[in-house]
């Protein structure tokens, strides 16, 4: 149940795994003005939200695969993010897209974490599974592809004939296949050329936009009204009123 650690300025060197699977690790702090070298697996499986505070000027690039900025998932074929659909489940594409971290497991081995129900992309393309692993590679293009580990023919990608998302694809060179990364400060620094004829959708910005059952952005909502529906029954399915 470790939650924070703070790590002394006299540390040099984190041994391997040392922190692997500490799932509520969500508070990092390290005081040395160089970074320690870490061994193997060192934060894997920490918590998807975990932050790291470290002394300012001071380079800890090397620590940052496990504390990934959150990502927009953007299908490079239509141009649109990857979502989740009505059902709060299955993996769409749409012009709002759903902000997930990208988190390490071992070697080109990933977790896609959505905070949907707590969970991750699955092979399936369901948004709320376990953590199922994704092997990640750059194109030379540029953009990535995500295929499955236990079926590495199969990618990810958007599958014009159901209209959905799913791991099916069978070729990494199929743009419907490759997606590219987009941070929240990319998304809003494009927002600047929104004009008329070029429009732009700005839901993004707002946590739990959708009202997806489980979804744990729907606990931004704060104040009065107090939040009513499913949520208090844990679906975070959130809903706000007033009742005058």
């Amino acid at each position: 149940n470790l939650t924070s650690i703070t790590i002394p300025a006299s540390v040099t060197i984190i041994e391997g795994y040392a922190f692997q699977y500490c799932s509520s690790l969500a508070d990092v702090t390290s005081l040395a003005t160089t970074a320690p070298v870490l061994g193997d697996y060192v934060f894997s499986d920490i918590s998807a939200e975990a932050e790291l505070h470290y002394p300012d000027g001071s380079d800890y690039s090397s620590w940052m695969k496990y504390f990934p900025p959150a990502y927009y998932l953007k299908n490079v074929a239509t141009g649109t993010f990857l979502q989740a659909g009505d059902n709060g489940r299955q993996a769409v594409l749409g012009a709002q897209g759903l902000d997930v971290k990208i988190m390490p497991r071992w070697d080109n081995r990933y977790v896609i974490r959505t905070r949907i129900e707590g969970g991750y992309l699955g092979h399936d393309a369901q948004v709320n599974r376990y953590s199922d692993n994704w092997i990640m590679e750059q194109q030379a293009n540029g953009y990535y592809t995500f295929a499955r580990e236990d079926n590495p023919s199969n990618y990810l990608g958007y599958d014009s004939s159901t209209d959905v998302v799913n791991a099916t694809l069978t070729s990494p060179a199929d743009a419907n296949a490759q997606w590219q990364l987009v941070t929240k400060e990319e998304r809003m620094a494009a927002l600047a050329d929104a004009a008329e004829g070029n429009s732009l959708n700005a839901t993004f910005l707002i946590p739990g936009a959708s009202f997806i059952n489980y979804d744990e952005r729907n606990q931004s909502w704060k104040g009065e009204p107090n939040i009513g529906g499913d949520y208090n029954n844990g679906r975070y399915c959130a809903e706000k009123w007033n009742v005058d």
